[in-house]
């Protein structure tokens, strides 16, 4: 009894110390507030400008098995940038990757490096390559092994079909007269680097043969001018040229400049070029070894432009850039229109300063158009119902197309006429600045973008389609362009609820193709 009473009072008193860890609430209001959970802890600091776009990865390398009977892919953990394409990146680390158990380096000892302001240009599905003249240094079929290591590296990245490989802004001859053009190369993983120089040597002039006479087919890359006189866009095809001469390249190349675009959309007619010239393309040997292109145009081809609606500048980089991407040791051309040789042109660009580029001497060089070289930018637009997003391509400037800020800011100025597609509509507020896109950051495989607040009260009277559409326009647009898997929205520093009341706004955004219709 004694036991059960001693027990019963050891209950009590026990009871009695635990109510004050009980929380005492006098309404329903207090009790709300008593089982309120903290904030979560943000995992990324809100973006303050462009600096942070770096972010980790692998690249796929392609390097010269031992044996030299073909080449082997490494993989190789490399430092991206989201502001420029991955393919810059990899073909520097394929060049600095080291001699293992199984493979020896892309310059089979000899040191190769990229060179110039731009060394990597890619436009569209083409890659241009500039390495310095130490790759002189190989032998031919070194040289060749090296120029399809860099190809099938490059390629990896699925919007890189085609590949020019020039050497200080030129192409390199394949025989001893450098009448052959490398040309422009294509992916060939597997294949017995044996049967890439066979191609070639079959191709070569040999003892009994004449270059005038050695037909030969290649890919080349040609360069159109875009709509509006925006500047020039590439597409590559098999062309067969009727000899290995400068001046008959040179011709043939124009013929297939004059038969248009098979490809690239929007892409307004070139006269007949060729029925134009004077006399042939003539070809200059310089006292540096390299050769210039002239040619004599009559000067209806003033005319003939305007009808056209074509440029004299864009007209003047498409014949630059395609004639010295593919001629062999061409540094330079040479244009008379009548008379009167063209020393200067103004560009008309909406992308390029109204500035007049001079040509010392006449000389056209391919770097005196690197402004005018265009990229094809995948933006999304609302479908013309506003159901649905659909996505256009619009030609700009090269450099720009993986530029995040940049593709906003294009996003924000809605559909143009040079895009490849007119049935859309804009699905950002008017208004929009620069300013209202306050920073932009690479965290893992997330882009990380800060918005004005006045980039949302543009859209507070979005409803829910609309804001859908602005949402996932924006991260299709990013997350496709910049290969990167999710995007996170901040407005102002901070992570609101909602952008415009309907979407639930914080944590991550990923690509959404149930929105996406085709056209």
């Amino acid at each position: 009894m004694k036991k059960a009473l001693l027990l019963l009072i050891i209950a009590i008193l026990f009871l009695n110390s635990c109510q004050s860890a009980i929380p005492i609430v006098d309404d329903a209001l207090e009790i709300q507030e008593a089982i309120i959970l903290p904030e979560p802890i943000q995992p990324y600091e809100a973006p303050k400008g462009d600096a942070q776009m770096e972010y980790s990865g692998v690249a796929a390398l392609y390097l010269p098995r031992r044996d030299g009977t073909r080449l082997v892919v490494k993989y190789s953990q490399v430092l991206f940038s989201a502001s420029r394409h991955e393919a810059e990146t990899a073909v520097r680390a394929l060049l600095t990757y080291p001699e293992t158990d199984d493979c020896l380096p892309a310059g089979k000892g000899v040191t190769i490096q990229l060179t110039g302001n731009t060394p990597v240009e890619i436009s569209h599905d083409v890659c241009s390559v500039n390495l310095t003249p130490s790759c002189l240094a190989l032998d031919m079929e070194d040289f060749i092994t090296l120029c399809q290591a860099i190809t099938n590296t490059v390629t990896e990245f699925l919007d890189v079909k085609y590949v020019n490989i020039l050497v200080s802004g030129r192409q390199i001859g394949l025989d001893t007269a450098s009448m052959l053009p490398l040309g422009t190369l294509q992916r060939r993983v597997g294949e017995d680097l044996g049967a890439a120089y066979s191609r070639v040597d079959i191709q070569r002039v040999k003892y009994n043969e004449e270059h005038e006479q050695k037909r030969f087919t290649s890919a080349a890359t040609l360069y159109f001018p875009a709509a509006d006189g925006n500047g020039i866009l590439p597409e590559a095809r098999m062309i067969t040229f009727p000899g290995q001469m400068p001046a008959q390249l040179a011709q043939t190349l124009l013929n297939e400049l004059s038969q248009g675009a098979q490809l690239l959309s929007s892409i307004p007619a070139l006269p007949n070029l060729n029925a134009f010239l004077t006399s042939p393309p003539a070809v200059t040997q310089t006292s540096t070894g390299t050769r210039h292109i002239t040619l004599s145009f009559d000067s209806s081809l003033n005319e003939a432009l305007a009808e056209s609606q074509l440029t004299r500048s864009s007209l003047m980089a498409s014949l630059t850039y395609t004639l010295t991407t593919f001629i062999p040791e061409t540094s330079g051309v040479i244009v008379f229109i009548g008379d009167e040789p063209v020393l200067s042109v103004t560009p008309a660009s909406i992308y390029a300063a109204n500035e007049p580029i001079y040509f010392r001497d006449g000389v056209q060089q391919r770097g005196d158009y690197s402004r005018l070289l265009l990229g094809l930018a995948k933006l999304y637009f609302a479908s013309e119902d506003g159901q649905k997003l659909i996505a256009v391509y619009r030609p700009v400037p090269y450099f720009e197309v993986r530029n995040p800020r940049y593709l906003l800011e294009q996003l924000a100025q809605g559909p143009k006429p040079y895009d490849d597609y007119a049935n859309v509509r804009p699905v950002m507020p008017e208004g929009l600045r620069d300013p209202d896109f306050l920073g932009f950051a690479v965290e893992d495989d997330t882009l990380l973008i800060n918005l004005s607040l006045a980039f949302q009260a543009a859209c507070s009277q979005y409803d829910e389609t609309r804001e859908r559409l602005l949402i996932y326009a924006m991260v299709n647009t990013l997350c496709e362009t910049l290969s990167l898997k999710r995007v996170r929205f901040y407005i102002a520093d901070n992570q609101p609820e909602y952008l415009s009341g309907h979407l639930y706004l914080p944590g991550y955004f990923i690509i959404n193709t149930g929105i996406i219709r085709t056209r």
